[in-house]
């Protein structure tokens, strides 16, 4: 009797042992596939080894959603939800803005491989610097983490932790970009045609103004009225009063002086500045119409050859220049085989 006893207890401890062994590999495979799955879901591509993480995507996503949006609330004719379905060239806009987003994330994800290639690290001054950016961008008002994340997924697009990994991301290519970008020395005739190819960022006027406003609804009348005033100011004008005193005692409009290229002229909506400005000379006088109103008008000078620019362009001349260089590297990064994109189809064809 003792002998099956004791052997009842010994296949009970075999059983119960096979059964906690079993249970642990249940748990194991259901652990394995937990992780798994959280992973793949983490990440919307690969690049030399390095994930473009889900977070990472969405914020460059936002920015171009952001930026696209901008031409939809300029135009005032359309829906948002129209306008993300609305094709070019057989493409949805909004596809358009994913495969943009996708082609800044890979830029700046390369642009951290390169520079853990070279063996930059974050120092502990560098952390504390991102950790006081973040404060800085965040409303005194917020009192609490979750207020916090909300804010930041509302503005950016991801919470506070992920947009403070993404900013050491950046802190590390900055550095990289610092020391890259010190041994581009332009010479001379390079910054020469780096300004023939790109002279609409370069050519630039000035003038000064005095603003007769009229509204978007003016009469007929109104309008006569607002054009005679601008004749008679610069009726003034011409015949000698000062310009200054002129705009301070009839300008509707507290910016005396414009300063633009062509390039910034089109992007502001200046396009009447612009005609006007580069087709005059300095010192010479007239009436823009543009929809504020009748603009008395002064020309102060313009730059449209590379002897004309200033200190202040010449430098933007070299940083561009400096930034072109640059990308030109980025851009060959992008075609090593040693960076092919691997795109994780199952979470960037979900995000919208």
């Amino acid at each position: 009797m003792a002998e099956k006893k004791a052997a009842d207890k010994a296949g009970i401890k075999k059983y119960f042992l096979y059964g906690l062994i079993g249970f642990l590999v249940v748990f194991a495979i259901a652990c394995g596939f937990i992780i798994y799955f959280t992973y793949s879901k983490s990440y919307v591509a690969k690049v030399g080894g390095e994930r473009i993480k889900t977070a990472d995507y969405k914020l460059f996503l936002k920015q171009e959603k952001d930026y696209m949006l901008s031409f939809l609330y300029n135009s005032q004719d359309m829906d948002e939800a129209a306008f993300w379905e609305t094709k070019i060239e057989g493409e949805k806009i909004r596809d358009i803005a994913k495969k943009r987003a996708l082609d800044s994330a890979l830029e700046f994800k390369l642009q951290y491989i390169k520079a853990k290639e070279a063996g930059l690290r974050l120092t502990c001054e560098d952390n504390e610097n991102v950790i006081n950016t973040l404060k800085s961008l965040t409303p005194v008002q917020i009192q609490s983490r979750t207020q916090r994340d909300e804010y930041f997924k509302r503005s950016t697009g991801v919470n506070y932790k992920e947009l403070e990994s993404i900013y050491k991301e950046y802190e590390m290519i900055r550095k990289f970009q610092d020391r890259e970008t010190a041994f581009i020395e332009p010479e001379e005739q390079q910054l020469r045609d780096h300004y023939d190819a790109n002279r609409e960022s370069f050519d630039n006027a000035a003038l000064q103004h005095i603003l007769i406003r009229t509204g978007e609804d003016a009469s007929e009348q109104d309008l006569i009225k607002a054009e005679e005033k601008a004749k008679a100011v610069l009726g003034k004008a011409e015949s000698g009063e000062d310009f200054e005193k002129l705009a301070k005692d009839n300008s509707e409009d507290q910016k005396f002086e414009f300063s633009f290229t062509k390039e910034e002229s089109l992007a502001e909506g200046l396009e009447e500045f612009n005609k006007w400005v580069f087709d005059h000379e300095a010192g010479d006088m007239g009436i823009v119409k543009t929809q504020l109103g009748y603009h008395v008008v002064k020309h102060m000078g313009k730059a449209v050859t590379y002897e004309d620019l200033n200190e202040v362009f010449m430098q933007k001349l070299r940083a561009s220049y400096v930034d072109q260089r640059y990308q030109n590297m980025i851009n060959e990064w992008k075609q090593d085989i040693k960076y092919n994109l691997v795109i994780n189809n199952s979470v960037y064809d979900k995000i919208n």
